[in-house]
């Protein structure tokens, strides 16, 4: 994992105040995933937050942190291989 995967990461855990284990980190391979991962862990704690909210921020922050167009970010789109972060 490259720094600019490392930085996404830091900034979906300050984004949704949670941590994620470096264990979890392989699977969070796209958008898509990391929506699903977070909407999961904030049910797990409590802190229940609608699917289109957790969508919106991950877009938000990977289109900032990529620096991808927003014509291309996709949620299926794998940030290292399709937004070349690493």
């Amino acid at each position: 994992m490259g720094l600019a995967t490392v930085e996404l990461i830091i900034a979906f855990e300050k984004e949704f105040d949670l941590e994620i284990d470096h264990s979890e980190t392989p699977y969070l391979q796209s958008p898509g995933r990391v929506i699903d991962w977070v909407e999961r862990e904030l049910r797990r704690l409590g802190r229940p937050m609608p699917r289109e909210n957790i969508a919106e921020a991950v877009k938000r922050i990977t289109l900032s942190q990529s620096g991808v167009s927003e014509r291309f970010y996709r949620e299926d789109a794998r940030f290292i291989d399709d937004f070349c972060m690493d």
